[in-house]
């Protein structure tokens, strides 16, 4: 939803929206959706998650210094992506080559893109593009609410559905998302112009919290399961691709210039936040109630400023 709404903002012209979506959503990623949480369970801390958020601070970092000099530049926006793509090379290294660090030995791993060369491939996604069958299975797969385990053992075990029918879901999904930050946009902007307010401001509340619902409902799913590695890994994986794929990708479209108001507010309270989350996970084995609520007021602080900045 981010990259959606943002590009969308880019190819607008709205570089104050496309600042505001990216950074109104890590914040509240970082307090309203994690201190939400919270309200619901405690989180254990694993070293693995601490190592995540240092990744987080340091393109964090890197963003604020691409934004002090007040606009982000094209060749400055493919830095991030080249770094999200490094960073996916990370993510995806196997066991085996876990202390290696030449990229070449990893990308001669690559073994699963021989699929794209066996003719048998082209013929089997041609039998069942046109097989009624398959789209009854897309049809049941929208409307399966219930997973079939609750526990982290989903991960590993065989997973007996169709991939092609997967596809055409994630397609559907694609193009809903489209049209939903689509009309994000565009009522961001009436609703700015009804108002006689900013875009930035509009992204950085509204727009925001509507593109961090699906971090929610995740981090929520998460607490109710026990799976507190998933949810802190989300929103950490969130708030990295948010700045490296997200800005980077609309820096590309778009020369982001940087408002006064972001350079000197809203990036350093992002930037804030980022610290007191590591502080957090460095010097606490277990995230609380108490976590929560102190990240929920960061929140609500926020609002208020905003507001009262705009006002």
């Amino acid at each position: 939803p981010e990259l959606a709404s943002s590009l969308m903002g880019a190819f607008a012209g709205d570089s104050a929206f496309v600042l505001g979506d990216v950074i109104g959503s890590n914040i509240a990623n970082l307090t309203l959706v994690l201190g939400g949480a919270l309200l619901f369970g405690t989180i254990a801390v694993r070293k693995h998650i601490f190592k995540s958020s240092l990744v987080m601070l340091i393109v964090s970092i890197t963003f604020l210094l691409f934004c002090i000099d007040g606009v982000v530049f094209w060749f400055e926006g493919l830095i991030m992506v080249l770094f999200f793509i490094f960073y996916l090379f990370y993510l995806n290294k196997p066991e085996e080559l876990q202390e290696k660090t030449k990229v070449t030995s990893y990308l001669n791993q690559f073994y699963h893109l021989r699929g794209f060369v066996v003719f048998e491939n082209y013929k089997l996604f041609f039998k069942k593009l046109f097989s009624f069958s398959t789209y009854i299975n897309v049809f049941k797969r929208f409307f399966k609410l219930k997973t079939t385990t609750s526990r982290i053992d989903y991960i590993k075990q065989e997973i007996e559905e169709d991939p092609f029918v997967d596809s055409i879901v994630l397609l559907i999904g694609i193009g809903i998302i489209y049209l939903g930050a689509k009309a994000t946009v565009l009522g961001a902007i009436d609703l700015a112009n009804l108002f006689g307010i900013t875009t930035n401001f509009i992204s950085l509340t509204i727009v925001a919290l509507g593109t961090s619902l699906p971090e929610l409902v995740v981090s929520l799913t998460a607490m109710r399961k026990g799976l507190g590695d998933i949810l802190l890994g989300n929103l950490i994986g969130s708030n990295i691709s948010n700045i490296l794929l997200v800005g980077g990708l609309s820096a590309l479209v778009l020369p982001l210039e940087v408002l006064s108001t972001t350079l000197l507010f809203t990036l350093p309270f992002m930037l804030g936040i980022t610290f007191f989350i590591i502080l957090l996970l460095k010097v606490f084995k277990k995230l609380t109630l108490f976590h929560g609520l102190i990240l929920l007021m960061f929140y609500i602080i926020f609002l208020g400023l905003i507001v009262y900045i705009v006002l």
